[in-house]
């Protein structure tokens, strides 16, 4: 018997002998049989063992196939775990596509639970990157989110309207106005009574 005739549980009990996941990624691209049998095995033994390694992977490739795989093994894995944060400045998967300017992404991510007001290092949000990048789609798909934060403020005091202003996005600032989100009052520069 060959290789290619084998029945799926012996595909499905060789690979989990298979010890790499690149070793296991070259055997599932054999056929497309061993593609379909073999690429869950690979996203649920990704999620498991390295730490949603093929989550970084689809964000930076902007593969949102992928991206979505990947989502769907992290959370039958880990269960109500938070997605992992990339590299020391503890960038969300959720920034990261925001930096991208890929909303599909970001729409991905919000609907599989990712915080849309998770801060990284330097204290910044999704919503305040997209603003300053003049992510327009970006900033609509985050506003649509029930659980967005429309009045923080970030390092400097500033709401996302002051950062919108700060840097020239008038579309924002209408987009956040018809939200009803609050500016604060700035005197001498600084922000008086921010929003609690």
């Amino acid at each position: 018997m060959s290789l290619a005739n084998l029945p799926n549980e012996l595909l499905l009990e060789i690979a989990s002998n298979i010890s790499s996941e690149q070793s296991l990624a070259s055997f599932a691209q054999v056929n497309r049989r061993f593609y379909e049998t073999l690429i869950s095995s690979l996203y649920w033994r990704d999620a498991k063992y390295s730490n949603g390694l093929a989550l970084f992977r689809a964000i930076m490739t902007e593969n949102l196939s992928t991206l979505e795989k990947a989502l769907q093994a992290w959370r039958h894995v880990n269960k109500s775990a938070e997605l992992p944060c990339i590299g020391y400045r503890k960038k969300t998967l959720l920034r990261r596509a925001v930096e991208n300017n890929n909303s599909a992404q970001v729409q991905l991510l919000l609907a599989y639970g990712a915080d849309p007001n998770a801060r990284d290092l330097w204290d910044r949000t999704p919503l305040e990157e997209a603003i300053v990048q003049g992510h327009l789609a970006v900033v609509k798909e985050l506003l649509g989110h029930e659980n967005i934060d429309l009045d923080f403020c970030n390092s400097q005091g500033l709401t996302p309207i002051l950062i919108a202003l700060q840097v020239g996005r008038a579309e924002v600032v209408k987009l956040l106005r018809a939200r009803a989100a609050s500016a604060g009052s700035l005197r001498n520069g600084y922000l008086e009574n921010p929003p609690s």
